[in-house]
């Protein structure tokens, strides 16, 4: 590793620094990464594909310094095939990209495998890292909310001070109509999701608790732009703008709090991408390529992608991912092995008994018990909750509108319009 390191001129850093890193793993058996040249798994592990550009994201578990990011981030100097690459270094995550023509994903892997950082394939990353990746609209309606909230807010600041006597009358129409401007974006496009849930909500004749909400953004708006043009005061476009940013803030954090609670992944994801499977040479296939009566080596660490049988003298294998029991079960020759088991110790040999879409895990997951219903328990009871609420706010609303009319506001505006 220090001789590719030194013959590409990549020990600048280590002249600066002189710390221990992690041992470089032996490169294993010849083609272990072929899998990886198949289109099916390409397609299903890439983030781009092209004829002239392919980018992949690793998760690589050794990277654990700076020195890391050093070498990591210059793999272009040691393959002319890599156009870029990028550490994550947080998430431990490597993203490349590469020219296919140049180099393939097998060798990249290979490449960084030398380099002592293995990479950590499983399908569950990529699709967390493509279900991540979409761009989202409401991180845009949450930007777009929070601009105009601090603007109009910075308006604001001088009539909140008692300090409109400093800035003329000028100026404060100049503010009035920028804050009139910002808000018509708020309510039209950063609020569009309450809009269209009251709209469903109205044709299907359900009360949900955007009802109230749009009710109090219309009202907010057209008190405001009342005002503005009546010259009877500024308005609360600033309120406004903030009780749609606050509204937008909830809702993502709800967002990134279901994102974290919720599963729905299918069993494969937690299997890894390949397996060894042994012959007259021994392989690495695509987990949707081992077939019944394959001969698969499982190593420590690893974990068992099919029923089968166990064709080593013994072995331990921990099935916690299957019964929650963390205590490996001790298995002979000939045993029964489970899909799901991770096996704690010296390699062994499995036959395939079974397909991997038949496993008992497959079935266990399929099972009724944790199949998805459509209405949860929890929804009837938050909709039942929520249409009293509505109501509530909406008799409040029709009950002190015509007070609040009665009784209108006791000081006069603070801004002076020009005749």
């Amino acid at each position: 590793m220090y001789a590719l390191i030194q013959e590409h001129g990549l020990d600048d850093y280590y002249r600066l620094k002189d710390r221990r890193g992690v041992p470089a793993p032996q490169r294993g058996e010849a083609g272990r990464f072929d899998f990886l040249n198949q289109p099916e798994v390409l397609r299903q592990w890439a983030d781009y594909v092209d004829p002239g550009r392919v980018r992949v994201t690793m998760r690589l578990p050794a990277i654990h310094c700076i020195a890391c990011l050093w070498l990591l981030e210059n793999l272009g100097r040691l393959h002319p095939g890599i156009l870029t690459s990028r550490v994550e270094f947080a998430r431990k995550e490597l993203s490349v990209d590469f020219d296919p023509a140049k180099l393939s994903c097998s060798q990249l892997a290979s490449l960084l495998v030398s380099l002592g950082y293995e990479p950590d394939l499983r399908f569950s990353d990529a699709a967390a890292r493509k279900t991540s990746t979409k761009p989202s609209s409401l991180l845009m309606r949450l930007g777009l909310a929070g601009f105009a909230f601090g603007n109009t807010m910075l308006f604001s600041l001088a009539a909140y001070l008692g300090l409109d006597s400093f800035s003329g009358s000028a100026f404060q129409q100049l503010t009035g109509w920028i804050s009139l401007a910002l808000s018509v974006p708020v309510v039209t496009y950063a609020a569009e999701d309450y809009w269209r849930s009251a709209w469903n909500g109205w044709r299907q004749r359900v009360m949900n608790i955007d009802i109230p909400i749009v009710a109090g953004l219309a009202a907010l708006w057209l008190q405001s732009t009342y005002e503005w043009f009546s010259r009877t005061g500024e308005g609360y476009f600033d309120s406004l703008a903030g009780l749609v940013f606050f509204l937008l803030c909830g809702r993502w954090f709800q967002k990134r709090t279901y994102d974290r609670i919720h599963f729905d992944q299918d069993y494969r994801s937690f299997f890894p991408m390949s397996v060894s499977r042994c012959g007259p040479s021994e392989s690495r296939i695509a987990l949707s390529e081992v077939r019944v009566g394959d001969r698969l080596k499982i190593r420590n660490g690893e974990m068992i992608p099919c029923d089968g049988l166990l064709l080593s003298n013994a072995a331990h294998i921990d099935y916690s991912f299957v019964t929650g029991e963390s205590e490996p079960q001790r298995k002979d020759w000939g045993a029964w092995l489970f899909a799901g088991g991770k096996l704690a110790g010296s390699a062994i040999e499995v036959e395939c008994a079974k397909p991997v879409s038949e496993s008992y895990l497959t079935s266990l997951w399929n099972h009724e018990t944790f199949a998805k219903v459509k209405h949860a328990r929890l929804n009837p009871i938050t909709d039942a909750y929520s249409r009293r609420f509505t109501r509530l706010v909406l008799t409040l609303a029709l009950v002190t509108g015509p007070v609040g009319r009665r009784f209108p506001r006791p000081w006069p505006s603070r801004l002076s319009f020009p005749c």
